[in-house]
């Protein structure tokens, strides 16, 4: 007697397992990103980063007066009574990209404390959110189903934003209002490409900033020894910008 899974094709077979292991992946690299990273983020923020992020801050504030000095100077060389506000706009010039990017650390910082100090799911909540998501992705995500609509996309973009932030009752309505499944006409090699790709970008996240800050996290004597290094570099910088400051504030008298 012939069932009727002995009459589905092989190569259907193989493209419902290539979608299954897609999905898998994608799975896993959302994870990586939306979930794992915040929470090393987090670790090493409280670990070092803050205290870094600080050495930071004073040292482009050293720069800055040690700049605003010479320029001063400059003035007093040439016998000219030093023009302050010019003074400022050079500075505020010079330093446009690292204000830029002193900007986007303190943005980062708040989104870190926003997600801190964020509601956690359950155990049993998580594993809901992820297996509803999962089921979501198989059916709109894009790579996994090329013939997916506008419509499919931003509900999908809209499911991604849900998973990121944890908000179960978001995929909730949407995995009730998903339109059936529509992911039938995908080749197998194309699934293949697709896979290697999400495995290369599985593979990038791992290797960068906060994964591989994970053996040293775990390191007690080198987070020690990182801290009292920062510790002693604040003191060094603070100390001499109070130097500078106190030079510029002597040559403004």
């Amino acid at each position: 007697m012939i069932t009727e899974n002995a009459m589905v094709k092989p190569s259907l077979l193989k493209h419902e397992d290539s979608m299954d292991r897609l999905t898998r992946l994608i799975i896993e690299r959302d994870d990586l990103v939306y979930h794992v990273a915040p929470d090393l983020r987090a670790e090493y923020m409280m670990k070092v980063g803050a205290l870094e992020n600080l050495v930071w801050k004073k040292r482009l504030e050293l720069s800055m007066a040690k700049r605003r000095l010479n320029l001063i100077r400059s003035y007093l060389n040439r016998e000219d009574e030093p023009d302050i506000a010019q003074i400022e706009a050079q500075i505020e010039y010079e330093y446009e990209e690292m204000m830029a990017e002193l900007e986007e650390r303190n943005d980062a910082i708040k989104a870190l404390m926003d997600y801190m100090e964020s509601e956690c799911l359950s155990q049993e909540d998580t594993e809901e959110l992820r297996g509803l998501y999962t089921k979501i992705v198989k059916k709109l995500h894009p790579d996994v189903n090329p013939d997916a609509t506008d419509e499919d996309i931003l509900m999908f973009e809209k499911a991604v934003n849900a998973y990121k932030t944890g908000n179960l009752d978001m995929i909730r309505a949407l995995y009730y209002t998903m339109d059936p499944d529509k992911a039938d006409a995908i080749y197998v090699e194309d699934l293949k490409a697709k896979i290697t790709e999400v495995q290369e970008q599985i593979e990038a996240i791992r290797s960068s900033y906060p994964f591989n800050k994970v053996s040293f996290m775990k390191d007690r004597e080198a987070v020690r020894r990182r801290t009292e290094e920062l510790n002693q570099l604040m003191d060094f910088v603070t100390e001499e910008l109070q130097t500078v400051n106190k030079v510029i504030k002597e040559l403004m008298q």
